[in-house]
């Protein structure tokens, strides 16, 4: 009679494992979709420069400026997105066109770092290493 009840309950144990396993895939699955995603975003403004113009992200390599990403001007603004390496490097940001150039140093690491460009004197935060750079840049 055990034996009777117990085939007879096998059903509804498989039915009630399935919609639990169900669940918990939905909800891994949800947890995955919420996770944040590692990288940096570099959101820049950029003073006279017409809309259209590329601005670029570029590293020094054996002195010379080699590009490693370009954004084009909107508005007066450009962004750039990646993945930042586990090491914090430091590369430039630059703007070049006949005799306008400009240029700044800032430090690619996960978060969102802000740039001004200008002629005179860009700014960089938003990060803790280029908020100490810029720091250290403001008081000399």
């Amino acid at each position: 009679m055990i034996i009777f009840a117990r085939k007879n309950y096998l059903p509804y144990i498989k039915t009630d494992m399935k919609k639990s396993i169900l669940w918990v895939a939905a909800g891994m699955m949800t947890l995955a979709a919420c996770q944040k995603q590692a990288g940096y975003t570099i959101q820049g403004t950029v003073e006279g420069v017409a809309d259209g113009d590329t601005v670029y992200l570029q590293n020094f390599e054996n002195n010379n400026l080699v590009k490693i990403d370009s954004a084009i001007v909107k508005n007066g603004t450009f962004e750039f997105k990646g993945q930042a390496d586990s090491i914090v490097k430091s590369s430039y940001v630059t703007y070049m066109k006949n005799d306008k150039r400009m240029l700044t140093l800032l430090f690619v690491e996960n978060g969102n770092i802000k740039v001004a460009l200008n002629e005179k004197d860009s700014q960089v935060s938003g990060t803790p290493c280029n908020d100490t750079y810029q720091n250290f840049m403001t008081s000399y």
